[in-house]
């Protein structure tokens, strides 16, 4: 009775070893593909927000009078094989009095970018008056 465990593994023993440990090697790549996307898509988010930042900030530079309402497509930047499309949109505050409609101005910077067959976007939004302090 005590002999036949001496001699080694059954069959059904090797079996489910096996099962188990493919079920554990299987799992582990599966964490590691995962990581990669969340990898990939963190770097992706981070330019695009560099790239709506510098979209607003140079806006920003041309100063309150140089804003004009509507919105400008920028030209498509490629970065490590991605495509960003950028668009700049200035505009009137809707819920805020006339008076500070002339005197305020939002500008909304929008990149998109397609990450493995994803539609992915990022806003950007700041504000712009035109009263000094």
């Amino acid at each position: 009775m005590y002999r036949r465990r001496q001699q080694g593994h059954t069959m059904m023993e090797s079996i489910l070893g096996s099962f188990i440990l493919w079920f554990v090697v299987l799992s582990i790549a599966l964490l590691f593909q995962g990581s990669i996307f969340i990898m990939e898509r963190a770097s992706c988010s981070v330019q695009a927000g560099t790239l709506a930042e510098a979209a607003i900030d140079s806006l920003r530079a041309k100063g309150f009078k140089g804003l004009t309402l509507g919105t400008v497509t920028l030209a498509d930047k490629t970065v490590d094989g991605t495509l960003y499309q950028t668009a700049v949109e200035v505009f009137v505050l809707p819920d805020e009095p006339v008076l500070s409609q002339n005197n305020l101005r939002g500008i909304r910077s929008t990149v998109r970018w397609t990450l493995r067959g994803r539609d992915m976007t990022m806003v950007r939004e700041s504000w712009m008056s035109c009263v000094k302090s």
